[in-house]
């Protein structure tokens, strides 16, 4: 049996690079698929460093995956044998509330690829096939491992606050899902897009995302929301906040117009309470939305494939760079010193 390179995580901060034979034929509803690429960015440190989702170890890590069907098991009607794909790494159960509605994102027994069951950091994964979407022949196919997660995150962000053409939009938070939101609000029709918040090592060069890039360091919510309106010429329609801070949030809220959307995507840790000097006209009288998103649904991917293939969101700018699987020990323990700065290293098999 042909042999090929895997990264296993062994153990908390484990991670081994390992020969192995390749896996047998598919299961039924699965196909082999011959992975072109993988990425790692701060999810895979989290789950390595065991500070965010849980991994059941030994465990293939990578859950942004793109490669080419190489055999088909059983079943398997949604691709054919040398299809270029993606993989939707999140699954719902299929059979509750949530999934029926489409919104397996928040299945209680949601799973991922890349952590309830290996991922794509090996040369050949199984992979059920009604979680695998074709991309285009001329589509860089590493390029595409971005497709895979971050890009339908944003779009399922930009549906859920319900961007519509001739909105104003703020994104406060520029890391790589921020500077992505501001690509598809323009995608959807957004007229106007003002991002804030950033770390200059990572939106460098995106200025052309947005009609204007400020500076927040050090403002409070009172200040960054006016400077957001000024920025906007006038209070926004949608304000996403990207950044995971308290004090971002508060500014979203004081930046949305009345009747306008805050959609709250960055990830606050512990107890947080939201503080309105006049709660009544402040809050309840503006008749302002909150929403939330996690992740997404099936119906993110194929939007996410056309606007990447007509042109209109761009994730080079996000990619560090290649690296073998040899390579990827070392780039960990690098990446835990100086931190990703928002991009992902594609792994190439």
């Amino acid at each position: 049996m042909p042999a090929m390179l895997r990264l296993v995580m062994t153990g908390l901060d484990r991670l081994e690079v390992q020969d192995c034979p390749e896996p047998g034929s598919p299961a039924p509803g699965e196909v082999l698929l011959e992975v072109a690429g993988s990425a790692l960015g701060t999810t895979q440190l989290h789950i390595l460093a065991g500070t965010t989702h849980p991994a059941l170890m030994p465990r293939v890590l990578g859950h942004e995956i793109s490669g080419v069907v190489r055999s088909l098991g059983e079943g398997v009607s949604d691709v054919t044998e040398g299809d270029r794909v993606i993989v939707n790494p999140l699954a719902g159960c299929g059979g509750c509330r949530q999934c029926l509605a489409g919104q397996e994102s928040v299945c209680a027994r949601r799973s991922f690829i890349g952590m309830e069951s290996d991922g794509g950091w090996a040369g050949v994964v199984a992979i059920p096939g009604r979680q695998l979407f074709r991309i285009p022949p001329a589509m860089p196919i590493l390029e595409a491992v971005m497709l895979s997660s971050a890009v339908p995150s944003a779009v399922h962000a930009v549906r859920r606050a319900g961007v519509r053409p001739g909105d104003r939009v703020a994104v406060l938070g520029l890391g790589s899902i921020g500077l992505l939101l501001c690509q598809v609000a323009r995608a959807f029709g957004a007229t106007t897009v003002v991002g804030g918040h950033g770390h200059p090592r990572t939106i460098a060069g995106w200025e052309r995302y947005m009609d204007s890039c400020l500076d927040l360091t050090g403002a409070d919510s009172d200040q960054a929301a006016v400077a957001l309106n000024v920025a906007l010429g006038e209070p926004a329609d949608v304000v996403f906040e990207a950044a995971g801070t308290p004090g971002m949030l508060e500014a979203s809220l004081r930046a949305v117009r009345t009747g306008g959307v805050v959609l709250a995507m960055g990830l606050i840790k512990g107890a947080h309470a939201i503080g309105f000097a006049d709660y009544m006209h402040d809050f309840a009288m503006r008749e302002i939305e909150i929403r939330t998103t996690y992740a997404y649904t099936r119906e993110d991917f194929p939007p996410s494939i056309g606007m990447f293939a007509a042109g209109r969101v761009d994730v080079r700018p996000l990619i560090a760079g290649e690296v073998a699987p040899e390579e990827v020990p070392e780039l960990v323990r690098r990446l835990r010193r100086e931190g990703t700065g928002g991009k992902r290293h594609l792994i190439r098999f």
